[in-house]
């Protein structure tokens, strides 16, 4: 088996002075194209080049908007960096699993995850569903560039 990408942001994207959430990055999952037990694996790619906290979250929706989205994830990002995260989830059916709270940070290896509560939203992939990265900077001189957001998928089912 071998991951399969699903949907990719290319980016590079620079976003500055936004106090707002705004949404940075919007990768579509179409329908029908995840399989009914999978693993997905999301990535989101950043450079910030300001000192101050950049909060960025990341939503399930089946709009490519906030209305009714779902918030799975949430981190506090740090200054002066090129940074990204990575969070590992498994999709049975129409259960997502998040596999960490949502309060947690974004990085969920293994380690981070042995004793992490579990965090079942719903995705129903037979219909297109949008994952949606925001951003809320605190100083209208902050600057921070999305690089690149990635969905890639594992079948476990032989």
């Amino acid at each position: 088996n071998y991951r399969k990408l699903v949907a990719v942001d290319a980016g590079n994207t620079t976003h500055t002075g936004t106090l707002t959430e705004t949404i940075v990055s919007s990768i579509l999952i179409p329908a029908n194209s995840l399989d009914a037990l999978c693993d997905l694996f999301f990535s989101y790619d950043y450079g910030k080049s300001t000192g101050n906290a950049t909060t960025i979250k990341v939503y399930l929706n089946t709009a490519n908007n906030l209305t009714g989205a779902t918030l799975f994830a949430s981190y506090n990002a740090g200054s002066y960096r090129n940074g990204g995260f990575f969070r590992k989830m498994l999709l049975r059916g129409t259960n997502l699993d998040t596999q960490a709270s949502t309060f947690t940070l974004l990085n969920n290896y293994i380690s981070d995850i042995l004793f992490a509560a579990t965090n079942v939203i719903t995705l129903n992939p037979a219909v297109n569903n949008y994952i949606l990265v925001t951003i809320t900077l605190s100083n209208t001189g902050d600057v921070i560039t999305t690089k690149r957001t990635i969905l890639e998928k594992l079948n476990l089912v032989p």
